[in-house]
């Protein structure tokens, strides 16, 4: 396992992380599933994993409890990093979202603390205060942010000096917009990088790319398969790859993947593998089902509570915030939002219908074309 120094904070973390949510809630959580999460969670860190990601929002707080009951006498031997829900980021409601996940964990503190997403509802230096304030009483040891992009990173970060922060946005061989504006933007600061979805979301095994037999050769080159090349291309770079398992056998492939040394070129035919641009598309032509909401009215409700709200992604728009391409399959009469990210799509194709009411031609990824 490689460890990766972190600046001010003396100490060192894991190229790879668990991601600790999809465990349900209160309601339908069991005394079985606790337990086994537990034996999961003990073995990543005897395997040297020492960073667990959760946040307020997973299972409503079900996520923080069991990872809080896992690590209540393995605390010394883990960072633990949580997200708020922004719409808390408020001066009244923020320290009571920290106190709730506090106790929730069972900690007096919590190494990481992050916005889910921005609101650009808070002032930025209302929200940074407050952080600010909870580092110097100990009860957070460094603060970031998470689904953003280089204007909110500068406005909440790099004009505040804080002298360290986290970043925490999807990054994979397919998805690979960071690259191109954020990395340039927190390069040489003091900051750690987290990449979710290292694994595309559980498609890795499902995308059929043009070069086939190119990943083919690799993996057998490598004796690995196509889910551990993705993560042993993602630790190359400075940073963390956060995956989510609830497998010990998946942990252990996971872990693995950490031990692989790809040449430089290979890990080029590894990315020409999975090469694809983005393109404007006709709106219009985007069809919708009832998963989530077919209509701007419907949206504008929200009345299935997704979070962030198109209304609230839509106002990050207003003030600069660049939403990330869809993600689509062409059909014969237009195209689909991919299934394994229909919820997050819909959100971010509301956010831009409502956004000035517009229409016409909308960037998206056509997973057709890997």
């Amino acid at each position: 396992m490689k460890y990766i120094k972190l600046p001010t904070l003396n100490q060192g973390v894991s190229s790879l992380a668990l991601g600790v949510n999809k465990t349900g809630n209160e309601k339908n959580g069991s005394r079985e599933l606790e337990l086994s999460r537990t034996r999961l969670y003990h073995k990543a860190i005897d395997l040297g994993i020492n960073l667990f990601d959760t946040a307020e929002l997973y299972g409503n707080g079900y996520s923080e409890k069991i990872l809080g009951n896992a690590l209540k006498d393995r605390r010394d031997k883990a960072l633990i990093c949580t997200k708020f829900n922004a719409r808390n980021c408020s001066k009244q409601r923020l320290r009571e979202s920290l106190e709730s996940s506090l106790k929730r964990l069972q900690t007096e503190y919590v190494d990481f603390y992050l916005a889910h997403w921005g609101n650009p509802e808070i002032p930025t230096h209302e929200f940074v205060d407050c952080l600010n304030k909870f580092k110097s009483e100990g009860k957070i040891r460094a603060f970031g942010i998470s689904n953003s992009d280089p204007l909110e990173v500068k406005r909440l970060f790099l004009q505040k000096n804080v002298d360290f922060f986290l970043v925490e946005n999807e990054y994979n061989v397919v998805i690979r917009d960071v690259e191109t504006d954020l990395f340039p933007v927190i390069e040489g600061s003091s900051h750690l990088f987290m990449a979710y979805s290292p694994l595309l979301e559980g498609m890795t095994e499902g995308l059929v790319s043009s070069q086939q037999q190119t990943i083919q050769s690799l993996k057998a080159k490598y004796n690995c398969s196509l889910p551990q090349l993705f993560l042993a291309w993602l630790n190359t770079k400075n940073l963390v790859s956060i995956v989510r398992t609830s497998s010990e056998k998946h942990l252990e492939e996971n872990i693995e993947a950490t031990n692989i040394e790809i040449s430089q070129d290979d890990l080029k035919k590894f990315e020409n593998c999975y090469t694809i641009k983005k393109q404007l598309i006709p709106i219009d032509k985007i069809q919708l089902d009832s998963r989530s909401y077919v209509t701007l009215d419907e949206a504008l409700k929200n009345d299935r509570d997704l979070i962030p709200s198109p209304e609230l992604l839509s106002k990050r728009i207003d003030v600069g915030y660049k939403i990330p391409p869809l993600r689509v399959a062409k059909t014969a009469s237009g195209y689909k939002l991919m299934n394994k990210s229909y919820v997050n799509e819909v959100k971010k194709y509301w956010a831009y219908r409502i956004n000035n009411n517009r229409k016409g031609m909308i960037e998206a990824y056509i997973f057709n074309d890997l």
